[in-house]
C-alpha cells in the first residue's frame, strides 16, 4: 500500500507532511499513535521490533480484526554436545553468530549452553576469538565492532554485565580498544563479554541482551540441554553442534524454537528460502520463503454445482 492511498495526514516527528506514491515515511504521530495500524485500509501488519510494541500492534489491530505478523525478540540458545568439531573455523562461526553487527541482531546467539567434557574447549576458544575483536569507530577500516545503537540498549547491556559481577559469575571483557578516550567517553561502546558459569536466573541468561555480551553455561546431558534451552520465555532460533545429522535433527525437533541452525548460528547461515519467524514470546507468523509470502494472502474459496466449472 502506497503512502498516498492513506487519507489521513503522514507524520514526520509529530508535523504532517504530503506524501509522494513509493515514499517511506516514519509513520508516527505522538497524539495519533495507533492511526495507521487501525486504519481501514490497512489490511495487514506485518511488525519487526519489540515484545512490547508488538503487543501493543496486536492490540490496535485487533479492533478492525486485522492480520498481525510479528517478528519480536529473541534468545537464542545453542547447543555445543560432546562430539561437537572444535577448531579456528568453528570458533569464528560462532563468535560471528554471536557478536556480528555488536550482538544486535534478532536471531544473534545469545545463549551458549555446552557439554561440561567440552566446556574448557569452547570457553579457550571463544576467548581466542573475542581478543581478537577491534572496538571503536565503526567508520574506521581497522574497527571490528562498533558501539551498541543508543544510550539505553547499552545500559541494559551493562547493567546485565554488572549484574552477573556481583552475583560470583566470572566476566571476561575481551579485545582491543585503539582509543581509550573515545570508548570511555566518545560512544556507546561495549567489548565483546563472556559471562562464564552463568546461573540461569541472570538477566543475562533469562532476557534479551541484544549487545555484545554471551553467558556459557554447562549441561551434562541432552535431555538437560533440552530443559535448559527451553526455558526461556522466547523462541526465535535456536543451533545444535554436533557432527551426527540424525542426532542433530533428534533434538532440533526438541527445541522450542522457529528454526534451528545446524553447526552454525545466526544470519550467514539463515537460508531466505526458508520461512523465518518465531514461537512463544518471539512472535506471530512468518516471514521469508512461501509461507512467508502466504501471510500476505487470505484464501478464497469458489464452488459451483458439479460439472458447471469443470467436467465431470
Amino acid at each position: 500500500m502506497n503512502a498516498t492511498s492513506i487519507d489521513t495526514p503522514i507524520f514526520i516527528g509529530g508535523e504532517p507532511r504530503p506524501a509522494s506514491s513509493g515514499a517511506s515515511y516514519e509513520l508516527y504521530n505522538p497524539a495519533r499513535p495507533t492511526e495507521l495500524v487501525g486504519h481501514p485500509l490497512v489490511s495487514t501488519v506485518n511488525f519487526t521490533g519489540s515484545v512490547g510494541v508488538g503487543q501493543h500492534v496486536m492490540r490496535v489491530a485487533s479492533h478492525r480484526l486485522t492480520p498481525v505478523t510479528l517478528e519480536l525478540g529473541g534468545n537464542d540458545a545453542a547447543l555445543v554436545l560432546e562430539d561437537a568439531e572444535l577448531n579456528p573455523e568453528t570458533f569464528m562461526k560462532m563468535y560471528m553468530g554471536t557478536f556480528a553487527s555488536t550482538g544486535q541482531i534478532c536471531m544473534a546467539m545469545k545463549r551458549l549452553y555446552v557439554h561440561e567434557s567440552r566446556y574448557d574447549d569452547v570457553v579457550q576458544g571463544m576467548l581466542a576469538a573475542c581478543e581478537k575483536a577491534i572496538v571503536g569507530d565503526g567508520l574506521l577500516p581497522e574497527t571490528t565492532m562498533g558501539p551498541v545503537n543508543n544510550a539505553g540498549q547499552l545500559k541494559v547491556v551493562t547493567d546485565m554485565i554488572a549484574e552477573a559481577r556481583s552475583k560470583g559469575a566470572d566476566v571476561i571483557e575481551s579485545g582491543t580498544v585503539p582509543d581509550e578516550a573515545l570508548y570511555q567517553g566518545g560512544g556507546y561502546f561495549q567489548r565483546p563479554t563472556l559471562v562464564l558459569d552463568a546461573d540461569q536466573d541472570l538477566s543475562v541468561v533469562r532476557e534479551e541482551q541484544f549487545g555484545p555480551v554471551l553467558p556459557i553455561m554447562k549441561f551434562k546431558t541432552d535431555d538437560e540441554a533440552i530443559a535448559l534451552a527451553n526455558d526461556n520465555e522466547f523462541g526465535l532460533c535456536s543451533s545444535v553442534w554436533t557432527p551426527d545429522a540424525e542426532r542433530a535433527v533428534a533434538l532440533a525437533r526438541r527445541l522450542e524454537a522457529g528454526g534451528t541452525y545446524l553447526n552454525n548460528h545466526g544470519p550467514m547461515s539463515q537460508d531466505g528460502r526458508a520461512p523465518f519467524g518465531g514461537l512463544k514470546m518471539s512472535g506471530i507468523g512468518r516471514n521469508l520463503g512461501f509461507e512467508g509470502v502466504l501471510g500476505f494472502m487470505e484464501p478464497h474459496t469458489i464452488t459451483g454445482p458439479g460439472g458447471f466449472l469443470f467436467d465431470d
